[in-house]
């Protein structure tokens, strides 16, 4: 004999749809009879509604064995914050060494960010700076060949400072000049999962090309850096969030201070005063004089 299923409540329901990734807040209608009506979800744009929509049915089913018509879920979605602009790396250490006998250039670098704690995740606490973040190349020794070399390694350490599914790619990199001016050029390619952004960045060649080379990179990037940067200042004892997991938490934590300030409002609020009774009228006071009666009758009886 199948053992009949426990009935769920919504705070139960509720409870398991916020635990979905992407997901802020959930709030469920439940009829009479305790059938869900409504499923409503307020969640970051990080994944689309369909597949929101998937996840609730699909949590649903697996824990407890309910299917959900999938028009009886709702979702509205919240721009993920994303890391400011002005967010840069710039180069802490360079270093390049050549190996005479195989004819090759190697090119260590490393980068570190520079904005000020204050100015990122409202999330983290202020502690050491994120990164380094360090990149290696090698190549052919040559003109053309150790701007390639150099570009690789600073891109190399700039693939370590954004998200997963962002990437840079070196195109070309090479010299030209303009009124007179010796520069490198480097052009990259900024490739993420929905687009394709062409950058262009350029540097004075006023000393050593290697220097100027991963320069040049870091103007075309850190440009479009901001965007995508995945970076933190973080405490040793932080926990790293996400984009969408600090959309998530940064709303969670506002809905608990509203709802603490309300509590608060209403444990220090003053109850409400008796409504003042209307006062007795004194002694001998006569009150306003009743109108006369059908037949000449007094408030005593009949009239004699």
């Amino acid at each position: 004999m199948e053992k009949e299923r426990a009935p769920v409540s919504a705070e139960e329901i509720t409870a398991l749809v916020k635990q979905l990734p992407s997901v802020i807040g959930a709030r469920v209608v439940v009829n009479e009879w305790g059938g869900i009506e409504e499923i409503h979800v307020l969640a970051t744009d990080e994944r689309s509604p369909k597949a929101l929509v998937r996840d609730v049915q699909s949590a649903l089913a697996a824990r407890w064995g309910l299917m959900v018509d999938y028009r009886k879920v709702s979702v509205a979605q919240q721009a993920v914050p994303r890391a400011p602009s002005r967010v840069r790396l710039a180069v802490a250490s360079l270093q390049a060494t050549t190996d005479l006998l195989r004819d090759v250039i190697r090119v260590d670098v490393s980068l570190e960010e520079q904005a000020p704690a204050a100015t990122l995740w409202p999330l983290d606490p202020p502690g050491k700076l994120a990164g380094p973040f360090r990149g290696s190349a090698e190549g052919v020794h040559s003109g053309r060949g150790m701007l390639r070399v150099a570009a690789e390694a600073t891109l190399a350490a700039l693939n370590q400072a954004v998200d997963p599914q962002v990437r840079f790619f070196l195109e070309e990199a090479g010299e030209g000049g303009i009124a007179g001016r010796r520069l490198i050029l480097v052009s990259v390619l900024l490739r993420t999962s929905r687009s394709e952004e062409p950058l262009v960045g350029s540097a004075l060649l006023a000393g050593d090309p290697v220097r100027a080379a991963v320069n040049a990179t870091l103007a075309a990037c850190n440009r479009r850096l901001g965007r995508v940067y995945a970076g933190r200042y973080r405490s040793p004892n932080a926990p790293h969030y996400t984009p969408a997991e600090a959309m998530v938490e940064l709303s969670r934590r506002q809905l608990r201070e509203a709802a603490s300030r309300a509590a608060g409002e209403q444990a220090h609020r003053p109850p409400a005063a008796p409504s003042p009774r209307p006062a007795a009228p004194a002694q001998g006071d006569e009150g306003p004089s009743a109108p006369p009666r059908a037949g000449g009758e007094t408030e005593g009886g009949a009239s004699p």
